[in-house]
């Protein structure tokens, strides 16, 4: 059986990440004779009953706020504290088991029963993972006689989990004027129609067999073809949000707009980027967008602010040139692209399973969504993405 460790421990990546069988107490050894209060069990109140060597799994939590974590930002030089709330001795023993990026080693460190909380219906178990300048990222184990369970930012459960632990970033800093900032996010074809001369229109353009519709603001959301919601467009824009942003800013006090993707797509959300050069015609232009950001920096409309733009760059959409699937309007272009040939330049950009229908995309479930292959340093995709002079 596997005991809790006072030390880290070395050489457990090939035991640590197989999937535990969890040994449950037959009911019908749980189902003790008791037939008034149990002293003990008077002693200890719970949200949740008490049963021998159950884990109460609604009451395991932790997270990354101040409570739980000592330093969200720590330096490579200063440890961090985390803390774990059971329930109310309903856990034998508690181990933190973290993954540390620098030696690619799994390390434990047992946690101690520190405290209670004021209703008397949880403990509180803490644990410091050493000081270190490399990435690390942990989870929680919790033992009470033979059951085992496993809590992470994922939650609770009775196998090792393989994803969802909670992290440290040495060096990693907030900006300051994000910490406490007012933000607001844009869904940019629904916020204000600032010029209609821009707008998407009915039947402008079909795309993978849905024609564009035009809505009227206060009317549905729903396309009248079925399945083609994401060609319902209402008409925001740029211009839409300069002419609120004093509202935003001087009535709401927003100091940090987010903007949803703006740039050039055949849907209303704009997830599926055709191009990353260019603003969605429908949006505006390059010029309309360095107005919308001078006027959100400007103090003379209010707090001074500041302006974030969703940039999707796990995946393209199958209309982006780099992959060619489809073109929409009068999109048209010049390269071939990776699903119209082996030989396309841009072939090596996707992950084919096989070629041309089967292909990595977004969560693997979004056809229209082909995902980027970063590949290692100095791959043609890093290259375009963020280390080209664009």
């Amino acid at each position: 059986m596997e005991s809790d460790l006072t030390m880290s421990q070395t050489n457990e990546l090939r035991s640590d990440f197989s999937m535990r069988r969890v040994a449950w107490v037959p009911i019908f050894a749980a189902a003790l004779l008791v037939i008034g209060p149990h002293p003990a069990l008077a002693s200890t109140p719970s949200l949740h009953p008490v049963r021998a060597n159950a884990i109460i799994k609604a009451d395991l939590f932790s997270d990354q706020g101040t409570m739980y974590d000592s330093n969200q930002e720590p330096s490579a030089t200063q440890p961090v504290t985390v803390m774990l709330r059971t329930g109310r001795d309903n856990v034998t023993s508690a181990t933190i088991k973290y993954y540390d990026s620098g030696d690619h080693t799994f390390h434990y460190v047992r946690m101690t029963k520190r405290s209670t909380d004021p209703t008397g219906k949880f403990d509180y178990w803490r644990g410091t993972i050493p000081a270190g300048p490399s990435e690390k990222y942990y989870r929680f184990r919790v033992k009470n006689g033979s059951e085992t369970m496993w809590y992470n930012a994922d939650g609770a459960s009775t196998t090792q989990p393989a994803t969802g632990d909670f992290f440290i970033i040495p060096g990693f800093r907030t900006p300051n004027w994000m910490k406490n900032g007012v933000m607001y996010e844009i869904f940019v074809d629904r916020f204000y129609d600032g010029d209609p001369s821009i707008a998407v229109k009915s039947g402008q353009y079909t795309n993978q067999g849905c024609v564009t519709e035009r809505h009227p603001w206060g009317s549905s959301v729903f396309a009248t073809q079925p399945g083609c919601n994401a060609e319902v467009f209402f008409g925001g824009d740029l211009a839409g949000i300069l002419d609120k942003l004093s509202y935003l800013k001087k009535t709401l006090g927003v100091n940090i707009l987010y903007l949803t993707p703006i740039f050039e797509s055949p849907t209303n959300h704009k997830y599926d980027t055709t191009n990353y050069y260019k603003i969605d015609p429908a949006f505006g232009d390059k010029a309309q967008l360095e107005k919308l950001i001078g006027a959100v920096h400007s103090g003379a409309n209010g707090p001074k602010g500041y302006m974030i733009l969703d940039g999707v760059f796990n995946h393209t959409g199958d209309t982006n040139c780099w992959f060619g699937r489809y073109t929409y309007g009068t999109l048209k272009c010049s390269i071939v692209g990776a699903y119209q040939s082996k030989s396309s330049p841009y072939y090596s950009w996707y992950t084919f399973q096989k070629w041309p229908n089967h292909y990595s995309s977004f969560e693997d479930a979004v056809p229209s969504m082909p995902k980027l292959n970063y590949g290692a340093t100095g791959s043609p995709v890093r290259e375009q993405i963020y280390a080209g002079a664009h």
